[in-house]
């Protein structure tokens, strides 16, 4: 949970008498009392569906895949029967749309190492309390809270 910060589990513990973690996973009570406890401002910039937030991409994708289809079933055919070179138009398509989705998800991790700095990591350290790094990898708290601070 992007919520999560040190100060609120200790928050909890003092509230509720219980400990938010239990083994490397939040309780559902902590959950709960994070996001009734959170700014709306906060929730609604954190919370995106991810239907909703990425669907016209995907549409497009599918969208401007319709011409290769074409072009691809149409030299099938010429060696191929027309269930053939259908099946090969779909796969290319759907190679084409995942090719697309591989993209956006390299282009996004892309954006997370330009908005990185040493100050920003040490101050995301001080407000949470949490390492932004994890193995040499940045955590998914410290990509949201580079986000949500840019």
């Amino acid at each position: 949970m992007i919520l999560d910060t040190k100060l609120k589990q200790e928050q909890f513990k003092d509230e509720k008498g219980s400990n938010p973690v239990e083994g490397k996973r939040f309780k559902a009570k902590y959950k709960y009392w994070l996001l009734k406890n959170a700014e709306k401002s906060k929730i609604k910039s954190i919370y995106k569906n991810f239907f909703k937030y990425n669907s016209q991409n995907y549409c497009l994708y599918c969208y401007f895949s319709i011409i290769p289809i074409i072009m691809v079933w149409v030299f099938s055919n010429m060696y191929m029967t027309s269930t053939e070179a259908l099946v090969v138009s779909l796969i290319f398509a759907g190679c084409l749309v995942l090719l697309c989705i591989t993209l956006e998800k390299r282009e996004s991790g892309v954006l997370y190492k330009h908005l990185d700095s040493e100050i920003k990591q040490i101050l995301f350290e001080e407000v949470t309390g949490y390492n932004p790094l994890d193995h040499g990898k940045y955590t998914y708290k410290y990509k949201a809270w580079l986000l949500l601070n840019e």
